[in-house]
């Protein structure tokens, strides 16, 4: 899974047209596993540790709120990037409170998917993001995972991720 999110990013900006329909070439994976024995964050480590070397400013920071993804995103404009989220499900889970201040991530994440534009309008200014291509390489544990609920399962952010959930720890 972690091999598949660099290749993602680097391939980002490619001229090859990489598309199925309207999809564009993000990439959404979930490596889901126990704590200390199912080697998630590791994996997510060596990723992160490779793009470090070639894509250095691909990554965006760990923990972000709607607003914030917005404004790195539209900054670095027709990039590939990555987000790699620690311990997803404590994300997701705030994305679906109720009233919650994170609920635009959701929808930013939803709309870079599927490779549409973004626009967001402050009082002061309009912020747009176009061209993106957004790699998510999130990680989590079974039990923060369901504490996001069943509006995780039943939204439409969820299903669109790969889910990588080992059944025996892998050797690294």
């Amino acid at each position: 899974g972690a091999g598949l999110a660099v290749l993602s990013v680097v391939a980002g900006n490619t001229r090859a047209n990489l598309s199925i329909g309207k999809l564009g070439r993000n990439l959404y994976l979930l490596l889901v596993g126990a704590s200390s024995v199912s080697r998630k964050s590791k994996a997510q480590s060596i990723a992160k540790g490779l793009l470090d070397q070639v894509l250095p400013d691909a990554q965006l920071p760990d923990r972000m709120t709607g607003e914030a993804g917005i404004y790195h995103l539209a900054a670095k404009g027709h990039q590939s990037h990555i987000w790699t989220p620690d311990e997803f499900g404590v994300t997701l889970a705030q994305m679906f409170a109720k009233d919650s201040y994170m609920r635009l991530l959701e929808e930013v994440l939803l709309t870079l998917y599927s490779g549409q534009s973004y626009s967001y309008q402050t009082v002061r200014q309009t912020v747009h993001i176009r061209g993106v291509n957004l790699t998510v390489l999130a990680e989590a544990t079974p039990a923060w995972l369901a504490l996001a609920g069943p509006l995780a399962l039943l939204g439409g952010l969820l299903p669109r991720f790969a889910v990588v959930f080992p059944k025996t720890p892998p050797e690294i």
